[in-house]
């Protein structure tokens, strides 16, 4: 998925919402029923993909239609450090654009934001 010609076939075809609507599958079976491997796995193939649709300034719309950045918010409340990390990047992706960075505001991240910095704390202490 590093190739930009790749990205552009994928959006073409209806690939970026197919994959949106299935990292939402996995991580509410992740999230809701706990910390299979496999759903591990692939949940972090997902966050990176789209974190690198992301990180082109002209596909970070096509994010954000998908519905992608209401599951990676979600998946801030992830266990697997490297769900965790994969869903930031993303998200922070995401941020350097203004109108994405108003739909992110949207949605309810605080609260799962400050869990990380105490548990965060509690850790360096």
């Amino acid at each position: 998925m590093r190739d930009p010609c790749y990205q552009e076939i994928l959006h073409t075809l209806g690939g970026i919402e197919n994959l949106a609507q299935y990292m939402e599958i996995v991580a509410n079976e992740y999230l809701g029923y706990g910390e299979e491997q496999h759903s591990v796995d692939k949940l972090v193939n997902m966050t990176y993909i789209f974190q690198k649709l992301a990180a082109v300034k002209d596909q970070r719309e096509w994010v954000t239609t998908s519905g992608a950045h209401k599951t990676l918010v979600n998946l801030v409340g992830a266990r697997d450090t490297n769900v965790l990390l994969g869903a930031l990047l993303a998200l922070a992706s995401l941020a350097e654009s203004p109108e994405c960075r108003e739909k992110i505001s949207e949605l309810n991240i605080v609260e799962n934001l400050l869990m990380i910095l105490h548990e965060y704390d509690l850790l360096c202490k």
